[in-house]
């Protein structure tokens, strides 16, 4: 029986999706404020035209922050949802790839941040999301294959938080 308790802990220590503060990997990036997107025309494709609707824009031109996040030399598109779909928690982002024109990431929450990081080619995505005013998480959303999926949530509190934000910049 004392072997059975033993496994389940570690299971648990092991499945467990947040990492200790003491985790000291520290990410450097370009958060995206609200100042960061800005009202573009994007290509016409029936697919962009239809993440465009699902944004609700009045004018089918949406706000865009673009840059090369998989590094194939094509400027990838980053949307944001138009200010009625915004809340509390944050707004919709979506992310598209600029060679095939197709979602490669859904998110949602305060200001994204991308990582100088790579995973699979692709810039790790990030939020950072206060629980107080020296505690937040900070989440990891990395490519695989297809999309960006939800990778991993580090725990920062204290000085390991203050140096997580030195090193990030703002997108202008």
């Amino acid at each position: 029986m004392k072997h059975i308790s033993i496994v389940v802990v570690a299971l648990m220590a092991t499945c467990c999706s947040i990492v200790n503060a003491s985790d000291e990997t520290l990410y450097s990036g370009i958060k995206l404020t609200e100042t960061a997107f800005k009202k573009k025309k994007l290509p016409s494709s029936k697919a962009l035209d239809s993440i465009i609707a699902e944004q609700e824009y009045d004018d089918d031109v949406p706000k865009v922050f673009t840059k090369d996040i998989n590094g194939d030399g094509k400027v990838d598109y980053f949307i944001v949802t138009s200010d009625s779909l915004c809340g509390t928690g944050g707004c919709g982002y979506t992310l598209v790839d600029g060679k095939t024109l197709s979602k490669i990431g859904e998110f949602f929450g305060t200001e994204p941040i991308v990582s100088d990081s790579k995973v699979n080619n692709h810039a790790v995505i990030m939020f950072l999301k206060y629980d107080g005013p020296d505690k937040a998480a900070l989440e990891l959303w990395t490519f695989n294959k297809k999309k960006y999926g939800f990778h991993k949530s580090i725990a920062l509190k204290g000085q390991n938080l203050v140096k997580q934000e030195k090193l990030l910049k703002v997108a202008k």
